[in-house]
């Protein structure tokens, strides 16, 4: 019942696939009934018992034709609720995992996080898959169960006993079973960041055989040898438990008819029906075991998810960005009052504490961050554009403070550029917006028009270098047009021609339309173009500036 409640709670059921999921269940009980009555029908005819049916043929090819058709059904549904439920399943982790917070996936990384998230949906929709056949095989054992104790009741108390032993011997190796899968994920989870560095360091590869060749000899083909050996373990740990279960089944039979029926005193009458029923209950018993045991795997996965912090299926609302309470804001004043992030896990071994940060900032207006390396620049502008929530401190705007209930609002008032974007093959977000025209136009701007336009709201390539990559990005930041722009390190990448564009031009621009501009650059020659400029050194404002002021607008 602990399994079904799991499966009640994390599965993600629509009332269209709830239907389907009634509709299975519906054929393949009615499948199992016909598979009973088909074999009561055929053991009584074999046995030369009188037919408590009129027309036995008829019925016979009644019951025949209800299997073959109704077990097509419950096959063809099941499936369908799987993939409808896969689908369903999909959505929801994907909304959810966007829903989760940022420090937590970077937390994870990117192969560990593709890791869980398939081993959780292949274990859910496993077990969809097989839902036709456990509710059919349950009904067609009760069937099996019940007419054998019509026949023989006592055969089916002795029958039922021993059937209790054997499941108690299968329930032992669920401890061994579980740390076996606990080994698999591990394997699949280093399998999968090799794999990743390979995909992703080809170019380095390429140009190394010493590397290439460590890659592939020393880590990817080791990684790839254990995650094969652990499901290997897997595997004959499964194929045992399936033979024990023929074997057990006929040594009970041994049992009864060498040494349980001279005791008893049971004659060859009494015993005729007993082998047969016997046998038969043998594939409902399988299937139900095997269940018993995904059931642990689907419960793993789970609970993995819950301990790593990937709370995928946690049944909460998304976050949804109401109306914000800055909007038709002429101009905003932004001010973080002793804001504090702290790292839990560093490379040095300790807690990396951001701050406290001080900073008021009124639009429009260019404010320059620099800093060294490892300063807490690129921390800032996470905590800025709100992707980190504060341990201590608080961001009010227009002197409305950031909370729970207005921070996803309070994002949308940015369009970030981060160091180590990602840039989407399409103005994505912008689909509703006539603005290809303006996108191209722009892509000019950029000195991108002679490689790259703007159709269908989709770039015509990205095969560019990260200098232009970063380009495109800053195109659709711009097309956002968001109150607030923060640019980490965009200048970078960029020719010395550019780099005075992007600093003398787009940055006043932006300006002059009203928006606040932070821009984390090591680029001291343009420092000048700030209207303000924040210097970081270990998580903390060390100095604050106007001196630095841009050329008046007019």
């Amino acid at each position: 019942m602990r399994h079904l409640r799991i499966i009640h709670r994390y599965l993600p059921i629509r009332h269209y696939t709830m239907h389907l999921m009634v509709g299975a269940v519906a054929f393949s009980s009615l499948a199992g009934a016909g598979t009973t009555g088909l074999i009561v029908l055929i053991h009584r005819k074999i046995s030369g018992e009188p037919m408590s049916v009129p027309y036995p043929v008829l019925v016979f090819f009644a019951l025949l034709a209800g299997h073959g058709l109704l077990g097509i059904a419950a096959v063809i549904i099941s499936q369908k609720t799987a993939q409808r439920f896969g689908l369903d399943l999909q959505i929801q982790m994907s909304r959810r995992y966007l829903n989760t917070p940022v420090k937590v996936i970077e937390g994870l990384g990117v192969s560990r996080t593709m890791t869980w998230f398939t081993q959780l949906k292949d274990a859910l929709v496993d077990f969809s898959v097989r839902l036709h056949s456990i509710v059919s095989e349950s009904m067609m054992l009760i069937g099996l169960l019940v007419y054998m104790g019509w026949l023989q009741p006592v055969l089916l108390a002795v029958f039922l006993a021993f059937l209790g032993i054997g499941c108690l011997v299968y329930l032992l190796p669920l401890d061994a079973y579980r740390r076996y899968r606990q080994r698999l994920y591990e394997a699949c989870e280093t399998y999968n960041s090799k794999f990743h560095d390979m995909v992703h360091g080809v170019k380095e590869l390429a140009q190394s055989e010493v590397k290439k060749h460590a890659l592939l000899h020393r880590h990817l083909i080791p990684a790839g040898e254990r995650q094969m050996n652990v499901f290997m373990r897997i595997t004959w740990m499964d194929a045992c438990l399936g033979r024990w279960a023929d074997i057990y089944a006929l040594l009970g039979l041994g049992f009864v008819l060498f040494f349980l029926s001279e005791e008893m005193s049971l004659t060859s009458e009494n015993l005729r029906d007993f082998p047969l029923l016997s046998l038969l209950t043998l594939g409902p018993i399988k299937t139900i075991i095997i269940t018993i045991f995904q059931l642990q795997h689907l419960k793993f996965a789970i609970d993995q998810h819950a301990r790593i912090g990937l709370n995928l299926l946690e049944d909460t609302p998304p976050a949804m960005a109401k109306d914000s309470p800055w909007d038709g804001a002429r101009s905003l004043h932004l001010q973080l009052s002793d804001v504090i992030f702290t790292y839990p896990h560093t490379d040095r071994g300790a807690p990396f504490t951001t701050g406290p940060v001080s900073l008021t900032i009124d639009g429009p207006k260019i404010v320059c961050v620099t800093g060294g390396n490892g300063s807490g620049k690129s921390t800032l502008a996470r905590r800025l554009c709100g992707l980190y929530t504060p341990d201590a401190g608080s961001i009010t705007v227009n002197g409305l403070r950031v909370d729970e209930e207005n921070h996803v609002a309070y994002r949308q008032l940015f369009s970030v550029i981060f160091f180590d974007f990602y840039l989407f093959d399409t103005l994505l977000g912008l689909e509703h917006l006539s603005i290809e025209d303006l996108a191209n136009a722009y892509a000019r701007r950029l000195m991108l028009s002679h490689q790259v336009s703007v159709r269908q709201h989709a770039f015509s390539t990205t095969g560019l270098s990260q200098g232009q990559h970063r380009r495109l990005a800053l195109l659709h930041a711009r097309m956002e047009d968001r109150p607030i722009y923060l640019f980490d390190e965009c200048a970078a990448d960029q020719d010395p021609g550019f780099k005075a564009v992007f600093y003398r031009e787009i940055l006043q621009e932006l300006k002059r339309d009203g928006k606040i501009v932070f821009v984390i650059t090591h680029d001291d020659a343009y420092f000048d173009v700030a209207d303000q400029l924040i210097k970081l050194e270990d998580g903390r404002v060390t100095e604050t500036s106007t001196m630095f002021s841009a050329t008046p607008l007019r």
